[in-house]
């Protein structure tokens, strides 16, 4: 008769063949999760770092143009001091403003520069912006510079003492000099920046696939064995590559080495079962031969057969005991009962 049911193998084999399948699309998604990953550390690194950057860079420049400005101012003032400025002081119309400020443009060299008295009776140039700080009479009554940053532009005031006599009464009224000058921008900075990180990304994107590739691999190759495996083929074993990570080898090696046990224990239950199928078969023999001779009446001695008879189902009842003593013993079940017995009776029972 032939048997219809389906042959034992065929679940290890779907198995398998599902397992090569899948892997090379497991392998490519792991590849791409991997490599974006670092991708996005690296690019949220990049952000930070470069953020923290331009705002170090942006106060490294407020401070080198605040220092420019009041260098030029101070030498300004110093220069303005001599000069015979009383007449245009006194006179603060358009005329002496436009003289002044072609003095201040002859000495500055810039028309950034602004020449204003703090009780706002003369301003030089309308059109520049001088912030209230560089303006303030009681620092710059004091003999104090003022600068700064205000927005994009850095300014400088330095009073101007001069020691003319003939200036006793404005000097004291303070006049200063403010300077303005456009804070360098970080554009190119930022320009730099970008590319140099544009050029980390692309490098990073590439070690990227290719430590995801490495790794991808072996995982995907202990996956696809261990389903293999799984589905009864014993004697898959996973493939170490050359130059595989450490912890990729040690999983290869784990695997190979479960699967090794695995086969080596079912070697071992096939021979116990061989085994112990031919101690079963023995006493079943013998019981069945005696007890049809008892039922043709073909022995001398029934009495005696039967004794045989029992001294085999007995014999047989211990070896199936045995068997659930060790089916308990796998199910970490297994109770032990201490008795005394007859070592002599034993020896000659087992004989």
């Amino acid at each position: 008769m032939r048997c219809h049911s389906r042959p034992c193998g065929a679940s290890a084999t779907g198995a398998a063949d599902g397992a090569r399948h899948r892997a090379p699309g497991h392998r490519a998604a792991m590849r791409a999760r991997i490599a974006l990953a670092v991708v996005a550390i690296l690019v949220g690194a990049l952000t930070v770092a470069g953020a923290l950057s331009l705002t170090l860079e942006r106060h490294a420049a407020d401070r080198r143009a605040e220092a420019t400005v009041l260098r030029q101012a101070r030498a300004l003032a110093a220069s303005l001091s001599a000069k015979p400025l009383a007449t245009l002081f006194a006179s603060p119309d358009e005329h002496g403003s436009q003289a002044i400020l072609h003095l201040v443009d002859s000495v500055a060299g810039t028309r950034g520069a602004v020449l204003v008295v703090t009780d706002g009776r003369l301003r030089v140039d309308p059109l520049a912006h001088v912030p209230s700080s560089a303006s303030d009479a009681s620092a710059l009554g004091a003999g104090t510079p003022a600068s700064g940053v205000a927005g994009d532009v850095a300014f400088a005031a330095v009073p101007i003492l001069s020691t003319s006599p003939a200036l006793a009464g404005i000097a004291r009224q303070t006049v200063a000099y403010g300077l303005e000058s456009p804070v360098s921008s970080p554009a190119s900075s930022v320009r730099y920046y970008l590319l140099a990180s544009g050029i980390a990304l692309v490098v990073a994107a590439a070690a990227a696939s290719e430590i995801a590739r490495r790794i991808s691999r072996g995982i995907v190759a202990a996956s696809g064995a261990a389903a293999r495996v799984a589905g009864g083929d014993l004697e898959a074993r996973v493939e170490v590559p050359a130059h595989v990570y450490p912890e990729i080898a040690g999983l290869a090696s784990s695997l190979n080495a479960m699967a090794a046990t695995l086969a080596r224990a079912r070697h071992l239950e096939r021979a116990f079962l061989l085994s112990i199928s031919h101690d079963l078969r023995t006493p079943l023999t013998s019981i069945l031969g005696y007890a049809e001779a008892i039922a043709d009446h073909g022995t001398p001695d029934p009495a005696r057969a039967a004794e045989i008879v029992v001294s085999e189902a007995r014999r047989l009842q211990r070896l199936i005991g045995d068997l659930l003593d060790l089916a308990r013993l796998d199910a970490h079940q297994f109770s032990l009962h201490l008795a005394e017995v007859d070592a002599g009776q034993c020896a000659a029972d087992a004989a």
